[in-house]
């Protein structure tokens, strides 16, 4: 097959073309430090560098999310064990009042450190961080519990649920019905109050009523207490999971998408040699002339 001067023209132009196209991807890369900088360089790693990124994106969220929850968790804490600590008080002072012998100074002083430590509880359990109450629910403009009697308990039972992986969620508050169970804790203890204000011969069954719905309200504290810390573990291993679903998904982006230099000079230095050759040989064709063979 005879091969004219204008196929042989055309060919030499398209090698000279796509050379120059690979040197200037090099320099392109060389110039970015990325193997990757059009989805036409290699759209399948395109695609799956898109992935990854999301992968780290969606972690990196998932890391502050958790972060905000063991944030709320530690504040839980410290309310509840301020409540652990009022019940001790109060529990030592109920048996206080139990004494027969008690004269009525000693009485007046009791009930005077009682009232004030069931306006304590009640105004931990009322606490709010930036203006949301932490012991409502969902139902967060509204206060836990009324401070009167006879005490209703104003929050719902919903949580509010926190995205801390993939399809998974975690509540990150508790209500008031967690941590006291019920409200019968203030009656009882207004009963109490009254009696050691008021006392009957004997005593009624009022302190020893507060006495058992006080210790029944002090363990649902320290289970409370040990519900939380589960929850700060578990939400200690889920962080490390996504750390390292992270750095799994950087490893892999930088080997899909980083330049290796070594290599990209390798290839410059081919490129030129072989553009180099193309140009010489395209030369030297095209300056043969017949005149020169005769």
């Amino acid at each position: 097959m005879r091969v004219t001067d204008s196929q042989f023209n055309a060919v030499m132009q398209r090698s000279l073309m796509d050379n120059n196209i690979r040197l200037n991807k090099v320099f392109e890369q060389m110039s970015t430090g990325l193997k990757l900088n059009h989805l036409s360089d290699d759209p399948i790693a395109a695609v799956r560098l898109e992935g990854l990124k999301k992968t780290v994106s969606d972690n990196q969220q998932y890391q502050r999310n958790i972060e905000n929850v063991q944030s709320q968790l530690t504040r839980y804490e410290t309310n509840v064990n301020t409540l652990e600590e009022l019940s001790q008080q109060v529990n030592e002072l109920l048996l206080q009042g139990k004494n027969g012998t008690l004269d009525a100074q000693s009485r007046a002083g009791i009930v005077l450190e009682l009232k004030s430590l069931k306006t304590e509880m009640l105004t931990t359990l009322n606490q709010a961080n930036e203006g949301s109450y932490l012991f409502s629910g969902t139902n967060i403009t509204n206060q836990a519990i009324s401070t009167t009697p006879p005490y209703t308990l104003n929050s719902n039972l919903d949580y509010r649920e926190t995205k801390v992986g993939n399809d998974q969620y975690v509540p990150s508050n508790l209500t008031v019905t967690d941590v006291i169970g019920t409200n019968a804790i203030f009656t009882d203890l207004d009963n109490a109050i009254a009696e050691l204000e008021v006392p009957t011969a004997g005593f009624s069954p009022a302190l020893d009523s507060a006495l058992d719905t006080n210790q029944a309200l002090h363990q649902n504290l320290l289970v409370s207490l040990t519900d939380i810390g589960s929850q700060y573990n578990a939400l200690d291993r889920l962080k490390e999971t996504s750390i390292d679903m992270v750095f799994f998904a950087e490893t892999v982006r930088s080997e899909l998408e980083e330049l290796d230099y070594a290599q990209a000079s390798v290839e410059l230095n081919q490129g030129m040699i072989a553009l180099e050759a193309t140009q010489k040989t395209f030369a030297r064709v095209a300056g043969i002339s017949l005149f020169d063979l005769i």
